[in-house]
């Protein structure tokens, strides 16, 4: 039986809607109430009253702690943009994202720090300090129609233990000694095969992976620590 519920709302942790005559934006919020405005605002769904909505949701399928989903919405007369226009768009929100990672993950060392998030940071397999983000425009569902187009891009924080696993793999795979580097996308790939086999069966998570995620993983609980950091 399918015990989930979608945590969406919970996992998102940025969200801007600009419009013809008024905007709505979280960042204009005290930090600590940035969250719970945001949740209120989700479920007025009133997406249509505005020409772009953006959101960055965390994924109940880490690549890596902190992997985040940005989507940005073009509605209306915004939807004919030409991807170049798109990225342009996009491209302030990715640079404020970074932002937020360098301070919370790197300064900050919250995965290692916060022993509410242990879990999360096992079953993300990360550890040690905080190198890049990697910039992924990769999806197999970007939603187009008549009343709006997406554009999706992959914010994956990568971490000391991500580039060790991502040497050690190429250096098998080649035998290679141990200080050649190389093969990312290759183990980006062997990763994302692994994290989307919990959401089917027989696997055990499949059937509550959402509610797994903010319960036990406390994915909401990051959510909300990244939204108070926003720049």
């Amino acid at each position: 039986m399918n015990t989930d519920i979608d945590t969406r709302p919970q996992r998102t942790w940025f969200l801007k809607k600009e419009g013809i005559g008024k905007d709505w934006s979280s960042a204009s919020m005290i930090p600590l109430e940035r969250y719970l405005s945001i949740q209120g605002e989700i479920k007025k769904e009133n997406d249509n009253e505005y020409e772009i909505v953006t959101r960055i949701i965390l994924s109940h399928t880490p690549l890596t702690f902190g992997h985040s989903q940005l989507i940005m919405k073009f509605l209306g007369d915004k939807r004919q943009l030409k991807e170049s226009a798109r990225f342009e768009q996009v491209a302030q929100i990715i640079k404020n994202s970074i932002s937020v990672f360098e301070q919370v993950f790197g300064l900050e060392e919250l995965h290692i720090r916060q022993h509410e998030l242990k879990r999360l940071t096992e079953i993300s397999r990360t550890s040690g300090k905080y190198i890049k983000t990697l910039i992924l425009r990769s999806s197999a569902e970007e939603h187009a129609c008549e009343e709006y187009t997406e554009y999706k891009v992959h914010l994956v924080p990568y971490f000391a233990s991500q580039a060790a696993n991502c040497k050690s793999r190429y250096c098998t795979l080649h035998f290679l000694n141990g200080d050649e580097t190389g093969g990312l996308l290759g183990w980006l790939g062997e990763r994302e095969t692994e994290v989307e086999r919990w959401q089917k069966p027989p696997h055990p998570w499949a059937n509550s992976l959402n509610k797994i995620a903010c319960e036990d993983w406390k994915i909401s609980e990051l959510a909300r620590l990244l939204c108070e950091r926003w720049p």
